[in-house]
């Protein structure tokens, strides 16, 4: 193994080279230009065989190069063959000569002892660059990495686990060193650590490779004398933590118990509505109760989230409804409801609630009355049990696999240690099975206090603070990057993050989709005294119709059960998720268009549930007309290039052309109207001016009456963008007025707003 002192630098990203997390760390000046074409000469495009044999090894040589620049394609390996007993083999005569001694494999020790002075190496932290790392070698190649790992070194599983999370497997990492090998190239895998803003950065590189944008791993992060205490009686700090780990349920009693007694953000209010049912718990058998019939007004109980899967269970019916308020029969039950009932107890509850046991299924009586009092259920339980990481009611909530590691604590001197973990919430939490329901982002949103049960370890999270069993005495700002993290802010401040979320969320029932957000909905409504109309607020609600999808989606078809106005995003089944820019510090607003009225229907006489209608009254200066086209682009490693634009007749007859975001891709080819509706003016670089406004399609019930069909945005990123930007200003003032004129439902004779005359329909 090469002298580990020895640091291996790589040069900086270039200039604009954004880094593009969906791409697997990729830069965009990585891409190809013309993806029709190659850059490589025809030497290189030639099948140049390998001496291994192994018929997928043609042009190593090339792919070597995109290797280096990170923009090998994975699933160019798939082909490769790969012989995991011999590796077994391999890794069997290897793991006597790496022992693990005081939990660490050599490796990892030497670098766990140098710790203190491989970060007085880093470069130092520059706001809003991703700086250079430190880098020095680690392993030889990925047969001392998991051998490591057999071995059960702490460090090397903690680099297995966040290569897996990252959706790598160590077969991949076998699969490049073949390739390296058979070039004659090193395999020598470095640790990278660079400085963030508070915290540090290790990981690992690729096999034979020295780049630090394309990782292969998560990374772990490396706190300095970490000492939060966020749980306290009285005046002094519980220390939650002792010389010997907890059990999962030991500590969530613990949280429990200093929650309780001293957040008193959590405290539950007094104004919520009780479910109608509830599983008495604490009763032998265990059994339904009506809450109107107990002696206690105001329970304690908890609340379950799941993820019911796609297999049938046990639940609560019109024909079992008098037998189950004598005795639940628990061997029907599945096997995350008896963990439930098994964490309430220990929790010193009596009381739980489950929705299919709670509510009576297929019954549309029972389901209205009580979906609409989530905001109360939810709000009002003392705690919410959530499995995040089961699929179904089969795996239960204990998941925390044998052999776990969740964080490396170190202690250099007396005076000096360090915190090394990843950010388990990210990956356990947010990303779990159960998040990707969007019935249980308002079940998350509305409880006071929530354990989640994870695939690897247990989480707190209450209004006042996070907790794991890494942390247990609160978690450490890390956990919080790039995920939506709860705090005292209104929920009104976070209500696009919230859309975003809802919206990547699955539902099972398409009509769900206004009710499931209801219980949020009330709670805003409530907080910040706004008018709530189709999942957009009445303030600023000019904003909030300029949501815009990752990707096309789908607009319902005609003939569908009604969901709401197509002004709302709730109108759509998105591929991907919604997302709008809200009202931003420092950004002046310059309007073409205003609401000047809106209204919707409600299907029932709850205004935050289902729909039957609604409309959205605008008043506007200028309008274009184009037609639609979908571009189709090459698919590059998975990735879809096409986009869509749109063509308008412009100045003398010359077709002009702007990119635009359609609501459907089933829109090419169709004839639409552009209209601008405001203009953003910041001061920073890339935000210094954007046009923003709608895709309209006319209906065929009368004039001035339209279906929105999509978004638009143009920038003035740079140069490129901002002639882009002249291009459609022009348009505008050739025939902007006119056409608005000519497609408008009425001219306003005394407007609101001086330049915008003409009212059009949306519905």
């Amino acid at each position: 193994m090469a002298d580990d002192s020895a640091p291996t630098t790589s040069e900086k990203p270039g200039a604009g080279e954004k880094l593009l997390p969906d791409l697997g760390g990729l830069k965009v000046s990585d891409l190809p230009e013309n993806l029709e074409a190659s850059d490589l000469d025809d030497q290189e495009n030639k099948d140049v065989p390998c001496s291994c044999g192994d018929e997928a090894h043609n042009n190593l040589e090339k792919w070597y190069k995109e290797y280096l620049a990170s923009s090998a394609a994975e699933k160019v390996l798939l082909k490769d063959k790969f012989d995991r007993a011999t590796v077994n083999q391999q890794i069997h005569d290897l793991l006597p000569r790496i022992p693990v001694a005081n939990d660490y494999c050599p490796s990892c020790q030497r670098l766990l002892e140098k710790w203190p002075e491989i970060v007085a190496k880093v470069p130092d932290y520059v706001p809003d660059e991703f700086g250079v790392p430190y880098q020095q070698p680690h392993f030889k190649n990925t047969l001392e990495l998991e051998a490591g790992y057999r071995n059960k070194c702490r460090l090397c599983t903690l680099f297995v686990q966040c290569t897996i999370k990252r959706g790598y497997s160590l077969e991949g990492w076998y699969r490049k060193e073949k390739r390296l090998n058979c070039l004659g190239k090193s395999t020598e895998i470095l640790v990278s650590v660079h400085s963030d803003n508070g915290y540090y950065w290790l990981t690992l590189t690729w096999p034979g490779l020295d780049n630090y944008c394309w990782l292969p791993a998560d990374p772990l992060y490396c706190v300095k004398n970490y000492d939060q205490q966020l749980f306290t009686v009285g005046k002094e700090a519980t220390r939650l933590t002792t010389d010997t780990d907890p059990s999962q349920l030991e500590l969530a009693r613990k949280w429990l118990t200093a929650c309780s007694e001293t957040h008193i953000s959590c405290k539950k209010p007094l104004d919520c509505q009780l479910p109608t049912r509830l599983i008495d718990v604490g009763s032998t058998p265990i059994r339904l109760v009506q809450t109107s019939s107990l002696a206690t007004k105001n329970p304690s109980y908890a609340t379950l989230s799941h993820c019911w899967g796609t297999r049938d269970f046990f639940t609560l019916q019109e024909d079992n409804l008098e037998e189950l308020m004598i005795a639940i029969p628990e061997e029907k039950l599945t096997k995350t409801f008896l963990d439930a009932i098994h964490i309430t107890r220990s929790l010193g509850l009596q009381y739980l609630w489950i929705d299919s046991l709670c509510i009576t299924q297929r019954c549309q009586i029972d389901w209205r009355r009580e979906s609409v009092l989530m905001s109360f259920i939810y709000g009002g339980s003392t705690i919410t049990i959530a499995a995040a990481g089961a699929a179904d009611g089969t795996e239960g909530c204990f998941l925390k696999p044998h052999g776990f590691v969740g964080k490396l604590h170190l202690s250099p001197s007396p005076n000096e240690s360090w915190d090394i973990a990843p950010s388990e919430f990210y990956n356990s939490v947010s990303k779990s099975h159960l998040a990707g329901r969007a019935w249980t982002l308002q079940e998350r949103l509305l409880s006071p206090r929530i354990l989640h049960f994870s695939k690897t370890e247990l989480f707190w999270e209450c209004r006042h603070c996070d907790a794991s069993e890494s942390f247990p005495e609160g978690s450490p700002s890390f956990q919080h990057q790039n995920v939506f993290h709860r705090d005292l802010k209104p929920l009104s401040d976070i209500w696009d993050k919230i859309v975003s979320l809802y919206t990547g969320g699955k539902l099972s029932f398409a009509s769900d989709k206004m009710v499931a957000i209801s219980g949020i909905a009330q709670k805003v409504a409530k907080e910040s005294g706004d008018v709530y109309v189709a999942g957009l607020w009445r303030k600023d609600i000019e904003l909030q119709v300029l949501w815009c999808q990752v990707s096309p989606g789908r607009r319902l078809k005609k003939g569908s059960t009604y969901r709401a106005p197509s002004w709302s995003w709730a109108s759509v089944d998105e591929n991907g998720y919604v997302y709008y820019s809200p009202r931003l510090e420092g950004v002046e607003h310059v309007y073409y268009a205003h609401v000047i009225d809106v209204n919707v229907v409600p299907a029932g006489n709850e205004l935050f549930g289902e729909l039957a209608g609604g409309e959205l009254k605008m008043s506007c200066s200028v309008m274009l007309t184009g037609k639609l086209r979908l571009v189709k682009g090459e698919e590059w490693d998975g990735i879809d290039f096409s986009y869509n634009e749109v063509d308008i007749e412009g100045l003398e007859g010359k077709k002009e052309s702007f990119m635009m975001h359609p609501d459907s891709d089933e829109l090419d080819g169709e004839n639409i109207y552009i209209l601008p509706i405001l203009e953003t003016l910041g001061k920073a670089k890339y935000n210094k001016r954007n046009i923003k406004g709608l895709l309209l399609s006319p209906t065929s019930n009368k004039k001035g009456e339209y279906t929105r069909a999509g978004f638009f945005d143009l920038s003035a990123f740079d140069k490129g963008f901002r002639k882009t930007q002249e291009r459609f200003l022009k348009l505008l003032e050739a025939t902007g007025k006119s056409t608005a004129r000519a497609r408008c439902a009425k001219v306003l004779s005394e407007p609101d707003f001086p330049d915008e005359r003409y009212m059009i329909t949306i519905i």
